[in-house]
């Protein structure tokens, strides 16, 4: 049984993925260290040779250092500085090996673009320029360590210095063609993701555009019926006081689908319209006070003079969602002050909400306005619908913390000029 668990741990220890940068770096050095003491020992059976125990000794330290590194990243993720480190290692084991096996003269000298093209396809591009740097310094100290007799012997100085300026052409030929590539392709995977989460983000608001055009749909036909009985009993009861009670918010449930039918009619035709942006922030304003009469509300307009915004029916109810949402952040902290703050800056206007409220955990800000999240306070649909809309207006939301530990709500909106 102990047997077993001792051979388990050992497994597990040499358990490396292939699916990221490290685990094939790592991978791929456990070939070369394979190749190495195969061609070492190969060597050494077949001819005499000098530098074996020297050799031996540098794919030893390169054994240990790997042991070392799989032991460090089965419990550590690997960051950019990590597999740069590597790669010089690498870099530094092939530079002793072929010092140790002819220098510039050994025909494998090119395996020193190996790591190049590794850091080019791994790491950002200064990272790969310092990469390349170390390995033309590896190949110009073999070629400055070189004797002068072999140097001179059938002029093959010249050659040597050709070969060191091919394998400078190649660096450059490597860092740059290959780094420029792996940045493209980089560039164009941020964009199809972020394409993709926006497809995704879409869908979602499709289906609760689709499910809030049902409940509506629903709902028309129960509203319709019970105002019919309402209008039978203010005739047969006489304007009684309940039956008044009961026709009020009869009425602004009739008010608010028509509203809804309005806005949908509105968004379909994809209608648009310049607003004043004071104009915008005072409707917040009286919005705030009417609804929230609990809460101090104040607003701040800094360098805003008759600037206008580009605007839909869907801009002021997502506002007032974010609003809200300020509101409710403070009851839950026992607060009672909102700041409604708008400001010009470089062609722009950030129209900002800020509560007093206990904050949003960092995890669920990031996601916060992205997708529908799970909490003890909803699921993060307001924002969500408040942020699709925003963005369909070529704006951006932002939530961030202030120093008091409330939330800044910010609408960041173009200026029509």
């Amino acid at each position: 049984m102990k047997d077993k668990i001792k051979h388990s741990s050992i497994a597990d220890l040499f358990h490396l993925s292939s699916n990221n940068a490290i685990g094939r770096l790592l991978w791929l050095r456990n070939a070369s260290i394979l190749v190495q003491l195969v061609l070492i020992i190969g060597y050494g059976l077949m001819y005499s040779f000098d530098e074996t125990n020297t050799l031996s000794l540098v794919i030893a330290s390169e054994v240990l250092f790997q042991l070392g590194c799989i032991i460090y990243f089965r419990k550590f993720d690997a960051s950019h500085t990590a597999i740069l480190i590597q790669i010089l290692a690498d870099i530094v084991f092939l530079t002793s090996l072929l010092m140790l096996t002819g220098g510039a003269t050994n025909a494998f000298v090119s395996l020193l673009l190996i790591p190049i093209v590794i850091a080019a396809v791994s790491l950002p591009f200064r990272y790969v320029v310092l990469c390349s740097l170390c390995a033309i310094g590896g190949y110009s100290y073999m070629i400055y360590g070189m004797p002068m007799h072999v140097m001179h012997h059938l002029n093959m100085h010249e050659h040597f210095i050709a070969m060191w300026i091919n394998f400078l052409l190649s660096v450059c030929v490597v860092t740059f063609i290959v780094g420029t590539l792996m940045n493209a392709i980089t560039s164009r995977q941020k964009v199809i993701a972020k394409h993709r989460e926006r497809q995704l983000r879409a869908e979602q608001l499709i289906a609760l555009g689709a499910a809030a055009a049902q409940v509506t749909h629903q709902m028309a036909t129960p509203l319709a019926t019970l105002a019919m009985l309402i209008e039978e009993l203010e005739e047969e009861l006489d304007n009684h006081e309940l039956v008044t009670l009961m026709s009020k918010p009869l009425g602004q449930c009739k008010h608010q689908l028509n509203r809804f039918r309005e806005y949908s009619e509105k968004v379909r035709e994809n209608k648009t319209f310049d607003q004043s942006v004071a104009g915008l922030v005072m409707q917040v304003e009286q919005f705030a006070k009417l609804e929230f009469p609990d809460q101090s509300i104040t607003s701040e307009l800094n360098n805003i003079d008759n600037e206008y915004l580009k605007s839909d029916v869907l801009l002021l109810p997502a506002i007032f969602n974010l609003l809200e949402n300020a509101v409710n952040a403070n009851r839950r902290n026992k607060q009672n002050r909102i700041v409604i703050g708008a400001v010009k800056e470089k062609g722009k206007v950030k129209i900002s909400i800020t509560d007093l409220g206990d904050g949003i955990e960092y995890e669920k800000q990031k996601c916060l306005g992205q997708k529908i999240l799970e909490s003890d306070q909803g699921l993060g649909i307001a924002t969500l619908l408040s942020n699709a809309t925003i963005e369909r207006l070529g704006g951006r939301l932002k939530l961030n913390h202030t120093k008091f530990g409330g939330v800044v709500a910010t609408v960041e909106l173009e200026l029509v000029t």
